[in-house]
């Protein structure tokens, strides 16, 4: 698995595989629990594993993953790791995903939808309800 510079500076994520990237390491529910456990907060992999009741060595691969990833630091204190988020690369992460999804500041409350053309600001084709609804399409 190939991930995201870590210690480059990330100004806009505009690359599908980047992008890609992105959405395979959120896609695992112990990675998601982990961030939002260290959403304001600096924890050891003993804490993390012992808070989501998960094993020590499963917990340090994750976090692995989301230090390789940039998402995560560490810093060593004394005979213990304690891992933090990385605002820099949350940030980036979060304007990459509101650009993929059309959002940005200025019309967060009135996305771009895109319809299976690819073609932005047109209405997308309701689902039939029922199946009698098909014959009409």
């Amino acid at each position: 698995m190939t991930f995201i510079l870590a210690h480059t500076k990330i100004k806009t994520i505009d690359n599908i595989d980047e992008l890609t990237q992105i959405f395979k390491i959120l896609a695992v529910e112990t990675r998601i629990r982990i961030i939002r456990l260290l959403k304001g907060r600096t924890l050891c992999a003993g804490a993390v594993a012992a808070r989501l009741d998960v094993t020590r060595g499963a917990v340090s691969q994750h976090l692995k993953v989301l230090q390789g990833a940039g998402l995560v630091v560490a810093e060593k204190r004394g005979h213990y790791i304690h891992y933090q988020l990385n605002e820099d690369t949350i940030s980036a992460w979060r304007d990459a995903i509101n650009g993929l999804l059309g959002w940005n500041k200025q019309n967060h409350d009135n996305p771009i939808i895109m319809d299976s053309k690819n073609s932005p600001n047109l209405p997308l084709r309701q689902r039939p309800k029922r199946q009698n609804d098909l014959k009409k399409l």
